[in-house]
């Protein structure tokens, strides 16, 4: 298990309980179960490259750090919608920690699951 993963399992623990029904440790992630029914899947092989997944009921969604959309003002960080459609990513920042991005992440998932609310058109 990740040393990274278990940190991050025990802040998430203290700082954001009351949105967390589950979590559990997996060789290379943190799975976790929002009280709103989202399931997230955090993977952060550190700081910079990360891949936060999450299905609410059948639809999918990620936010991460793979560099391959220049063309977004967040680069290297976006997020896919569950139509695959990429873009900017407003919660995490590479370089932060894991538990700031988690948090982020977790607020706005908690708010609005599928992220309308950052809806603004796709870059490209």
């Amino acid at each position: 298990m990740s040393a990274i993963h278990e940190r991050l399992q025990a802040e998430l623990a203290h700082r954001a309980a009351d949105q967390i029904v589950s979590m559990s440790l997996c060789l290379d992630a943190l799975m976790i179960g929002l009280r709103n029914g989202v399931e997230l899947e955090l993977r952060f092989l550190d700081a910079e490259h990360y891949a936060l997944n999450w299905r609410w009921g059948e639809l999918s969604l990620r936010v991460d750090t793979a560099p391959r959309h220049p063309e977004q003002t967040t680069y290297p960080q976006h997020w896919h919608d569950e139509n695959d459609v990429v873009r900017a990513d407003p919660w995490t920042q590479p370089g932060r920690s894991p538990e700031d991005n988690a948090l982020a992440l977790i607020a706005a998932l908690d708010r609005d699951p599928l992220l309308m609310a950052w809806r603004q058109p796709a870059a490209g």
